[in-house]
């Protein structure tokens, strides 16, 4: 019987968190230099695709830590 490849499984979660990540810093950086140079940032941090994109982060997050886990855990 195979093994579950918990590394390739590790990996793309890890791939989409920071991506995730990224956006949500790159989001949060623009607004705030909208806020500074134009004195509002037209709603940019309460669109609608902000929450999704913060679940997106914290599942990516959650399956990385467990799959790294079980991967070391496959390992013994």
């Amino acid at each position: 019987m195979r093994r579950f490849p918990w590394g390739i499984l590790t990996g793309i979660f890890a791939m989409i968190w920071s991506f995730a990540l990224i956006a949500i810093i790159a989001v949060f950086v623009v607004s705030s230099m909208m806020y500074v140079y134009g004195g509002g940032d037209d709603g940019l941090r309460d669109s609608w695709w902000i929450m999704p994109l913060i679940v997106t982060e914290i599942i990516s997050a959650v399956g990385c830590g467990a799959s790294l886990i079980l991967r070391n855990v496959s390992r013994n």
